[in-house]
């Protein structure tokens, strides 16, 4: 057995424990049940199952790495032979077994208290077949495993803040169980809202035998029914906080950790979200469907490159081994001590290329693309240009990422990233207005703060062109400055 995991058990699993929660949960159901009946029993089954996995299961997933800091046991457990699947699965399944405990009785009550309910409350008229019972049970299995799995994500994701916050700052006060669970809540929270306002509603006309009912997603041109859309979405992005918390564990276990797999992941996301945009719906022909699925790309590596830039660790030490090994030409520590950030800005630049070479062949469909976006930022059409938009906004970001590297290359870099926040809303928010207070000429001073599209490339790319090649060169001088002790590359 997982000595990680039977030790969690063992903390957590007493005999007085194992009594006490099905006592308590049993006096509540009886009281939903005297209430208001088996309805009153669903209910009350579902609101504990919720309060358990989210409020205090992601407390005690996020909670067990902070104990580890703070009886300082970490080093020793870093130690052990301890592999980091053994340390994930001891610690989701473990820390949080008394939880999920009480969740599973609480499941397991309303499931059979809707079966109950359908066996009691539905009359079969003969033009009805008996399947219908069946359907009904399909519905409340589905249901059943959908909570679960949207439980073990919400646990999952809580662990992977945690470990993120760990690898950042090393210590118990990091760790801040509140954002873990809050992070949590939220990518969780969102596959469970879309069940409640697709699934157990249509759930039967998915199941049933008119077509012309079926509730679908158009996803790639396919018409899938969107229970088993967002199921299966939802089970694919477990699998992926599952991969991306064992990879930071093994990084904070100083193990090699699975560089490749956010680059597929930020692929992953990019042709995820390809699939639902309108425009690849009504493209006619391949070339169409690629320069669709290569701006989406676009977007979600910009997107990423941001909260890797401001998430990741970004020790002196990993750019040093990384700069090491642009020299040496091995690809294998290339891959190894590459930033995340930098891997998201490589697709980012490819999957721009790429567009900008298509794009030029698409001009019908890069003209329906400047008038919606144009709409979108309430801009002329006929002054838009959307090749623009992605060059300018490009370079926007690595001004960002510049500075945000280069406040971090400094003696005292402890409040480097929030400091970079400072200085972006500054940029972003705080000049532009005050630019606009004074009614300066705004269109050329604008673009040294914020993407302006509507002048030409030119007009439009050089003064932040000038901003990322000051930045790059400050980023040199403070990199040829800084004198830090080699610190462990936790990258």
């Amino acid at each position: 057995m997982n000595p990680e995991l039977k030790r969690n058990i063992l903390i957590e699993m007493s005999v007085q424990r194992l009594v006490a929660m099905p006592f308590i949960l049993g006096l509540i159901f009886a009281a939903a049940w005297a209430l208001e009946g088996v309805t009153g029993l669903i209910t009350t089954t579902e609101v504990l199952f919720w309060v358990l996995v989210f409020l205090w299961g992601t407390r005690k997933a996020a909670g067990a790495f902070e104990a580890e800091m703070v009886n300082n046991t970490w080093d020793s457990q870093r130690l052990s032979a301890l592999t980091a699947v053994q340390i994930f699965g001891g610690k989701l399944f473990g820390s949080t077994s008394f939880v999920l405990y009480g969740a599973l009785i609480s499941l397991f009550v309303g499931v059979v208290g809707r079966l109950n309910l359908h066996a009691t409350s539905l009359v079969l008229p003969d033009s009805i077949s008996p399947s219908t019972i069946i359907l009904d049970q399909s519905e409340i299995a589905f249901s059943a495993a959908y909570d679960l799995l949207a439980g073990l994500l919400g646990l999952v994701v809580a662990m992977f803040v945690a470990v993120v916050l760990m690898a950042r700052t090393r210590s118990a006060k990091g760790i801040s169980v509140t954002l873990c669970q809050l992070f949590a809540i939220a990518a969780a929270g969102v596959f469970a809202d879309r069940l409640g306002n697709f699934g157990l509603t249509s759930f039967g006309r998915n199941f049933g035998q008119n077509a012309d009912s079926i509730v679908t997603v158009d996803w790639y041109g396919l018409a899938v029914p969107i229970v088993w859309f967002i199921g299966a979405t939802l089970i694919v992005f477990l699998l992926w906080a599952v991969l991306g918390t064992i990879r930071q564990l093994r990084s904070v276990l100083q193990f090699r950790g699975y560089r490749w797999a956010w680059a597929v992941f930020v692929l992953f996301v990019g042709a995820y979200l390809a699939g639902f945009d309108s425009l690849y719906q009504r493209a006619p022909t391949f070339a169409n469907q690629a320069f669709i699925f290569l701006y989406v790309v676009w977007f979600a590596a910009a997107a990423f490159t941001y909260l890797a830039v401001f998430t990741e660790t970004k020790s002196l030490q990993g750019y040093r081994s990384y700069l090491a090994a642009l020299k040496r030409l091995r690809f294998s520590d290339i891959l190894q001590h590459q930033p995340f950030w930098l891997t998201s800005l490589f697709i980012l630049i490819i999957a721009l290329v790429l567009a900008l070479v298509l794009g030029d062949a698409q001009t019908g469909l890069r003209s329906e693309i400047d008038r919606d976006l144009a709409r979108l930022l309430n801009l002329s059409s006929a002054s838009f240009d959307f090749k623009v938009l992605l060059i300018v906004v490009s370079l926007f970001l690595l001004r960002d990422c510049l500075l945000v590297i280069t406040l971090n290359f400094s003696p005292n870099r402890r409040r480097a990233d929030l400091a970079a926040l400072v200085y972006l809303a500054v940029l972003y928010a705080i000049i532009p207005l005050l630019l606009n207070g004074f009614d300066l000429d705004q269109t050329m001073l604008f673009s040294f703060f914020v993407p302006q599209v509507g002048g030409g490339l030119i007009a439009s790319a050089w003064p932040v062109a000038l901003e990322v090649i000051f930045v790059a060169v400050l980023m040199v001088i403070r990199w040829r400055k800084v004198r830090q002790p080699m610190a462990v590359d936790t990258a």
